[in-house]
């Protein structure tokens, strides 16, 4: 199986976890390594090899864009947020239930 194809089936069924405490600064999703180990190593590998490089201020990161989200990797946290950017609707349901699967 492709990289990808096997990345777009672990984004489905993924537990994504909304970052509550950059909700009003930087919203986005997150899963962590130790806790959906074969959704981080294989969407890591997907950021690292189908990637592309971009900046965060002034930091260096690589971005894979894929469909309508983001993705980068920061050490064991693997992070998304759509292109769009969430709606106040959204970051009020995410804050009020911060586990989804899925995309939006």
């Amino acid at each position: 199986m492709e990289l990808i194809e096997r990345a777009e089936e672990l984004i489905k069924t993924a537990t994504w976890r909304f970052a509550k405490t950059y909700a009003n600064t930087w919203p986005h999703e997150y899963i962590v390594a130790e806790e959906q180990p074969e959704a981080f190593k294989v969407l890591s590998q997907a950021v690292a090899q189908l990637g592309t490089e971009g900046r965060f201020f002034k930091q260096p990161r690589i971005y894979w864009i894929h469909k309508n989200y983001k993705y980068w990797q920061i050490q064991n946290i693997l992070n998304r947020e759509p292109l769009k950017g969430y709606t106040p609707e959204e970051k009020m349901r995410y804050l009020q239930n911060p586990y989804k699967k899925g995309d939006l």
